[in-house]
């Protein structure tokens, strides 16, 4: 009977540990990324699972298919994507560019 009991006790601790070593925070981030493209909006800066980073320039919703967003990755280059491509919403691309110039004046040695 100890043994019975002493096995159940380790298979409850196992899979305790391989739900919070493993399995919750892929569930965390998988819960991110959804509530970031809920709140995707034009204007936002976008990292794709290619690595790439664009700013939204519009949201298309066809009728009969998944989401696409249309991205400009430079002035004058534009691409098409779906929103299962989107791996990380970096934040209104104003809002991150007012940050970039403060960490660069920061960075910079006063004389």
């Amino acid at each position: 009977m100890a043994i019975m009991a002493q096995l159940i006790l380790t298979s409850a601790i196992i899979l305790g540990g391989f739900y919070f070593i493993l399995l919750r925070p892929v569930l965390e981030q998988q819960r991110k990324t959804k509530r970031d493209l809920l709140e995707l909006q034009v204007g936002d800066e976008i990292v794709t699972t290619g690595g790439l980073i664009g700013k939204v320039v519009d949201i298309r919703q066809p009728s009969d298919g998944p989401i696409e967003l249309v991205l400009e990755l430079a002035p004058g280059v534009t691409v098409r994507a779906l929103t299962s491509a989107i791996q990380e919403r970096r934040g209104p691309a104003a809002e991150l560019q007012a940050q970039g110039a403060e960490t660069s004046a920061e960075a910079r040695p006063s004389a």
